[in-house]
Order: C-alpha cells, then structure tokens, then sequence
C-alpha cells in the first residue's frame, strides 16, 4: 500500500490502509483482511523473512495512535519482527474501531482471533502461520455460508495454487486479483480448473512445494517454468505422486521412487533413466555440468521431498483451523538454538577420502608447513600435486614401468 508523505503518525498510516482498503473493496458485501502471524517460535517461514530482511538494522519502533514515523519508511518499519506483529494488531483493530457502524461486514485477524464488526466468527480463530492458508479458510467458510461470488486479492503464487486445488470446494464464481498498478488483473479460477484438470489441481501443491517455494529451495539452475514443462510431460504415475504430497505424515517409496523418475526428466527430457545417482555420474561422464548444477543425490532428495511433503501437509490443512502437527524435525529439518534449518543429506556426497583430498601447488621444496600435504602430515603425490621436482615431501617409487602390482595401486589411490 505505501506511505505516502503526508503520514507522520501510526494513526496516518492506520487511516490511509483503512482508505486503500475501501477502494480495493468497493462492490463487495463482506470484506476480510487476513495477517500472517509473527509470534509462533521456530517458525518454518523465519529463516525465508530472515534472508529477505538481510543485513539491515532491525530497529524496534512504537506503534501507537500518536507514535511519529514521518521519517520512518515501510521497509525500515517492517525490517522487525515485533513491528510486524504489533503493526498487523495495530492495523485490525484500527479497521474494528472505525468500521464498527459501516453496513459492509469487515472480518480481520487479530494474531490467532478472529474479529468482525457484525459476526460472531470464533470458529475462524486459527493457529496457521501464513496469510496464505488462512486466507483459503475464510474463503472456503464464505461459502459454506452461500457467498455467490469470491474475489482473492494476493500477489502470491502460493495463494493461487492452493485457490485451485480448493476449488472445487469454492463457489464457482471466484477469482483472483493479482499484479498492482497497470498490471492489475482478475482471474477467474474456473476456466483454469477445467483446463487442468482434477487430477493436476490436485498434483499442484505438491508440485509447487518440491520445484520451490519460500520453505523448501529450488533445483539449482531449474526454473519454475523448466519443472512445469516436465510436469506437462510426465505420465499418470508421476501426476499422481505429486498429489500423494501431503495427504500423510509419512510418504510412500513408491512416490518418491516416480517423483525420483520426475527429477531426472527433469534434468534430461525423455530419459529412461529412474536412479539420481545414476543421471549424476551420466551428466558429469558428459562434462554436461558443473557440480552444483547436476541433479542431487538420492539421500539429498528425500530430505528435500520430505520437507516437500510436510509444508504440502500445511497447506492442505489450510480449511482447518486448528490442526495438530509432527514436528518438522522429523521431516527433513534440525533445529540450531530456536531456528529451523534444512537437512542435506543423511549420507556423505562421496567417499571421506575424496571429500579429505589434499594436494598442493608449492613452488619450493615443500619442507615448511606452509606445504598443505606436510601440513595435513601427507606425503605429496606426483600425479596430483603440482609441486617442484625439488620437493622433499614427495612419495618415491610410487609406479615405476613395467610394476603393476597390488601395492603400488593401494599407494596410488590413497
């Protein structure tokens, strides 16, 4: 929404989002403002707020009728945590307060309440995190009340995926507004479910959660467009496991062996491929990638779908209100001090000796510490070092012409 200039006060600002939201809102009976909150500990959406907000002073401000930020900008404003919090509950009550005898029925959220100026909505108080699930809760409680007509208004693609795979759920006449300014459009859902399909709408949150989003990472080099050609492609069993993503704290071998199959199409179109280590060792025999473009290996991917298949949980809650959830330290996180941060991989990527490889590029004699073979108390190797023939730290004899026996092949390959 903004700040304009004229804003000194909290009180201004209250009063301009209390404007911009009636111009937004113009033609419709019921209008609800959903928050998310910032108050739940070890929360799977802080290590993603934490990267947006960077390296920037998080400066605690007061957020009251009279409190002044003439001089505060929005994001200087949002930079905190707590100021989040205390603006979204400064925000909801401020729209309670002076929209009290309005003939238009305003619902907001006020952390885990929910309020309204004209109806009793205790059923709607709700422990999800996200505007982004909640929002599908009050849609979907709009129309089991008779709502005829529904009009969404985020700009996350989140909200769209999860509009769809509810839609059947939905009045058929919802929508969505998304984009700002000239890009401002609405998007009617039903056209797009049809042209989907029942069983993609369903594969959709799974899909979106493992290709990427906020909680779970990408595929290294991966667009959302490249996953979403691949999903286009892929057969039944495939479609079908993306929209086992979620149902079940626990996920299938079946379903991750086809999402596995997904993967290496994934990285090269019509391949009969199924195994990611396998598609690893082909691409990187093909000097095709480098190594942080090559696929993951398996122990990495299921961490990776098991986070997927957790956050899908989440979302596919989102007509629940209160639901009760295994901890994500069992679903591909660990937790360090209060945050929660993604497992790698259960395994080592190669073997401890490859990942210990040392090998050194001296232009003397190698007799200091400086020497990183000497230094880690190796002996340099003549195929792999680049040291001078000088050196005094180099193995001797290792292969000589004509001597292949089992010995000198162990020295080698130490």
């Amino acid at each position: 929404m903004g700040k304009p200039t004229w804003v000194k006060t909290c009180y201004d600002l209250a009063n301009h989002f209390l404007h911009v939201l009636d111009c937004k809102s113009q033609g419709f009976h019921e209008v609800h403002v959903v928050f998310d909150r910032y108050d739940i500990p070890n929360s799977l959406k802080e290590r993603t707020r934490n990267l947006r907000l960077g390296d920037h002073r998080r400066l605690a401000y007061n957020i009251s009728d009279e409190a002044i930020i003439e001089k505060v900008t929005l994001k200087q404003l949002l930079n905190n945590q707590d100021n989040k919090q205390r603006l979204t509950l400064y925000l909801a009550s401020h729209i309670l307060k002076h929209r009290k005898e309005s003939e238009k029925i305003y619902v907001t959220t006020l952390s885990e309440e929910c309020k309204s100026n004209k109806l009793i909505l205790d059923h709607l108080n709700s422990t999800q995190e996200e505007a982004d699930t909640r929002m599908l809760l009050h849609a979907l409680d709009a129309s089991q009340r008779g709502a005829t007509s529904i009009c969404i208004q985020s700009p996350d693609t989140d909200v769209l995926v999860l509009a769809l795979w509810c839609y059947k759920d939905l009045c058929p006449a919802t929508s969505m507004l998304v984009g700002t300014g000239g890009l401002r459009r609405t998007i009617d859902l039903g056209p797009i479910y049809d042209a989907l399909g029942s069983q993609k709408a369903s594969a959709l949150p799974g899909f979106h959660v493992l290709s990427g989003c906020d909680q779970t990472g990408t595929f290294c080099g991966k667009s959302k467009i490249s996953c979403w050609n691949t999903l286009q492609k892929a057969d039944g069993d495939i479609v079908r496991a993306f929209g086992n993503l979620g149902n079940t704290p626990s996920i299938q071998e079946d379903d991750v062996s086809e999402l596995e199959r997904y993967v290496c199409q994934l990285y090269v179109p019509g391949t009969t491929i199924s195994s990611v280590n396998e598609m690893r060792w082909f691409l990187f025999s093909k000097h095709q990638y480098t190594d942080e473009k090559l696929p993951p290996i398996k122990a990495t991917l299921v961490q990776k779908i098991n986070r997927a298949n957790y956050v899908t949980m989440i979302w596919k809650q989102c007509g629940t209100a209160s639901s009760t959830l295994p901890p994500p330290t069992s679903h591909g996180w660990r937790l360090e001090g209060d945050r929660l941060l993604p497992v790698p991989t259960t395994v080592l990527p190669a073997p401890q000796a490859v990942l210990q490889l040392v090998k050194c590029g001296c232009k003397g004699s190698c007799s200091t510490m400086i020497c990183s073979c000497r230094k880690h108390n190796l002996k340099c190797i003549t195929d792999m070092c680049t040291c001078e023939v000088a050196c005094e730290n180099r193995i001797v004899n290792i292969h000589t012409a004509g001597d292949d026996s089992d010995d000198d092949d162990d020295v080698l390959e130490t």
